[in-house]
């Protein structure tokens, strides 16, 4: 499971990505939160050799530490079978959509960071 974006550039190239995208997008206009889930089976010699290279990538101390991870998971985070996508509301706190637009009437300047996707967040302001 993961952030769409992150997900679908995972993604077996079979997949139907537009129609997948056509839905996420359709629930992030709505104001609703998604979640991307794939798999793929991977076969234990494939394994073996991957755990070595990530165990020697979580080995790398400074800087390089990350990129070497990063490395390493994306070598086996690759031509992943979509199960599906799921969307749910995600309330906001009490009386958000009455602050922000207490904000904007007071001609304040605010930025409103959100993981979410650009759509989702558009909804919320």
């Amino acid at each position: 499971k993961g952030a769409d974006d992150a997900l679908i550039q995972r993604l077996d190239p079979k997949e139907n990505v537009q129609q997948l995208k056509m839905h996420l997008d359709g629930y992030a206009r709505r104001g609703l939160r998604t979640l991307v889930c794939a798999y793929r089976e991977v076969e234990p010699t494939e394994f073996d050799k991957w755990r070595q290279t990530y165990l020697e990538a979580k080995a790398v101390t400074g800087v390089a530490r990350q990129a070497a991870v990063d490395i390493a998971c994306e070598a086996i985070e690759k031509d992943l079978k979509l199960v599906g996508a799921s969307a749910i509301e995600d309330k906001l706190q009490e009386f958000v959509p009455q602050t922000i637009k207490r904000l904007r009437e007071a001609g304040i300047a605010f930025w409103m960071l959100t993981g979410d996707k650009y759509e989702t967040a558009q909804q919320i302001a």
